[in-house]
């Protein structure tokens, strides 16, 4: 999600996880950029800490994403189209 600051992007998220984490339908995470940037750093100077962040990553192929985690193929589609692949 993206906009300018102050526009209620990180507000309308929270809402939005708080309703399914009360229906049961999720668990996750949550952190703001910031946050975010701030976890990763600390990971680079204590080698053994152990993060979530690092911790949810995915090898799945793009077939996989639609058949195993049954995400829409629209959905996959648009990933492809803005993601690039980095092979190590």
């Amino acid at each position: 999600m993206t906009g300018h600051y102050g526009t209620g992007k990180t507000h309308l998220f929270y809402a939005q996880y708080r309703e399914m984490a009360v229906a049961g339908k999720t668990r996750c995470h949550v952190r703001t950029s910031r946050e975010l940037v701030e976890e990763l750093r600390r990971l680079e100077l204590d080698d053994e800490r152990v993060s979530p962040v690092m911790a949810v990553t995915g090898n799945y192929s793009l077939r996989d994403l639609v058949e195993r985690e049954r995400m829409h193929p629209a959905i996959v589609r648009r990933l492809d189209d803005i993601c690039r692949i980095i092979r190590m």
